[in-house]
């Protein structure tokens, strides 16, 4: 920014976004603050009657804007379930040393999803595919999850030794980490059933379905 605005304007290209040729301008009213509770671009160009209007199909700004209409089919039927990995993985590694690498992980890229859900919830208006940028947390959260839960179960971790020494009550907390996990993979999956109807047409009619009877077999294998 600042090697782009010590260049003379009749040296470089106008900076587009702004109405003075200012990349502060670009950067932070047109791509930054001024797209909460002001006028978006598209919608400043609705209103000089151009034909063009908001983003089609986009949910309007609220708490639950991810989780409906385009937005929800798209990434936010698996935002629920990758904060509840997070928040539960945190508070089940609490007791961990500070560099235990699991809880770091979920830190990470759960500060990373609660920050831009945030963003992308109280915009005026966004596109469908700003939400990729949800997608690596997503990915990273529940693939942590479900491997931590995995290798927990494998290696015997949460074993509870008797008095007498013979390994009784073995592996409670994992099997509370198994069940925990298949449900909170049917809650994604009836909430995904739910959403999929509200795609519009050319919605085949074995989609849902499918996905009730692929959430079946998840659930069976993370139990």
């Amino acid at each position: 920014m600042t090697a782009v605005s010590l260049v003379p304007g009749s040296q470089r290209p106008y900076v587009d976004g702004s109405h003075n040729d200012s990349l502060h301008a670009q950067v932070f009213v047109y791509n930054g603050f001024g797209r909460f509770g002001d006028q978006t671009p598209l919608q400043l160009l609705a209103g000089q009657s151009l034909g063009i209007g908001s983003v089609p199909g986009t949910p309007a700004a609220g708490p639950d804007r991810l989780l409906r209409g385009d937005l929800g089919r798209d990434t936010g039927w698996l935002l629920p379930a990758a904060l509840a990995v997070a928040v539960l993985g945190v508070l089940a590694r609490r007791r961990r040393p500070r560099v235990d690498p699991l809880r770091s992980c979920l830190v990470l890229w759960g500060g990373w999803l609660v920050t831009l859900a945030v963003v992308f919830s109280l915009t005026t208006t966004i596109n469908a595919y700003y939400t990729a940028a949800l997608s690596p947390a997503v990915a990273a959260i529940l693939g942590a999850g479900v491997a931590g839960v995995w290798s927990e179960g494998r290696s015997g971790t949460g074993r509870r030794i008797g008095r007498s020494g013979t390994g009784r009550r073995i592996g409670r907390s994992g099997t509370g980490r198994r069940i925990g996990l298949a449900v909170i993979v049917a809650a994604s999956v009836g909430y995904a059933a739910w959403l999929i109807p509200g795609a519009g047409t050319g919605v085949p009619g074995w989609l849902v379905p499918a996905t009730i009877a692929a959430g079946l077999v998840a659930v069976a294998a993370a139990l």
